[in-house]
Formats: structure tokens, C-alpha cells, sequence
């Protein structure tokens, strides 16, 4: 349990023991099979799902958590691989709440999903949509409104303070 918390290895150290109880117990061959069901389990869970729901739901992307396991391994050894994730929220929260640097805060960042896609079921969601186009366009409307106002009353300026007006 302690070891899976190191994204991608942990789990394949934590299958050691298992490993070395099928081969004392039963033989090679099932030693065999066990490390086979482990890299199977362990590789998909890892590597894929676990790295993609912890992506989603921290909002960063795969390839930053990958690429944070190597760095903060690197940086700070087995520490740094078990903190690699957090570490990286952190610099991502650092990074996006200052101008300068928000740039590198959302290249952490997964990719924005497309509101034009429909949902896995293949039925839009109704209203969800919609309703944030027509909130939109009522915003742009209240705007081309206010921007029509103000040319008037430029223009009106402007024709109050003519040279004919001026003598």
C-alpha cells in the first residue's frame, strides 16, 4: 500500500513479496505467474489509469506528471518521487497566481476540453450549451448597446465643439 504512493515503480516493488512467497511456496512457475498478473495489473492501474484520474482531477496534465516523477526522482531521489506530485501542484499554484509566470501554470495544465464534443452517451447535455450561448450573446448585445451610447455621445461632443460653435 505505502509503496504505490511512488507513481509508476511503487508498484512493482510492492509485488516483491509476493513474488518471493510464490516461489518459495509453489515453485517458478508460479512465481512466474504472479510476477505476469502483477506487471499486467500494476502496469495498466499505474500507469495509465491512476496517472490519467490523477491528472483530471489535480488539473495536470499526463505528460506533467510524468515528467514531475522524473524530475523531482532526479532532484531529490526516492523523496522527490513520492512528493513528485504534490511538489508540482505547488510550483503549478505558484506559477499560475503570477502574470510573468502563468504561462508555465497552464502548460502544466491538461488541455481544455471541447464544449462543442458530445458526451460519451452521444446526447448532448441539454440546455448546458445552449445556455451559455444565449448568455453570451445577451452579454454581447448589453455591450454593442453601451458601445452605440458612447458613440453617440462622442459625436455629440464632437458637434457641440465645432469652430461655428465656438465664436
Amino acid at each position: 500500500f505505502v509503496l504505490n504512493f511512488i507513481p509508476n515503480i511503487g508498484s512493482f516493488l510492492a509485488a516483491v513479496p509476493a513474488v518471493l512467497l510464490a516461489l518459495v511456496q509453489l515453485g517458478p512457475v508460479s512465481a512466474l505467474i504472479v510476477i505476469a498478473i502483477y506487471m499486467a495489473a500494476n502496469t495498466i492501474m499505474g500507469n495509465v489509469v491512476e496517472t490519467k484520474l490523477m491528472g483530471k482531477k489535480l488539473g495536470l496534465s499526463l505528460l506533467a506528471v510524468f515528467l514531475s516523477l522524473v524530475f523531482w526522482g532526479w532532484l531529490f531521489g526516492s523523496v522527490g518521487m513520492l512528493l513528485s506530485v504534490p511538489l508540482t501542484m505547488a510550483v503549478k499554484f505558484a506559477a499560475m497566481n503570477n502574470p510573468q509566470t502563468r504561462w508555465f501554470g497552464i502548460l502544466l495544465s491538461p488541455a481544455p476540453e471541447d464544449e462543442s464534443s458530445q458526451p460519451e452517451n452521444g446526447k448532448a447535455d441539454p440546455g448546458h450549451s445552449s445556455s451559455k450561448h444565449e448568455e453570451l450573446d445577451s452579454e454581447l448585445a448589453q455591450l454593442r448597446l453601451q458601445l452605440d451610447e458612447l458613440r453617440k455621445s462622442r459625436d455629440a461632443e464632437a458637434n457641440s465643439t465645432t469652430p461655428d460653435n465656438k465664436k
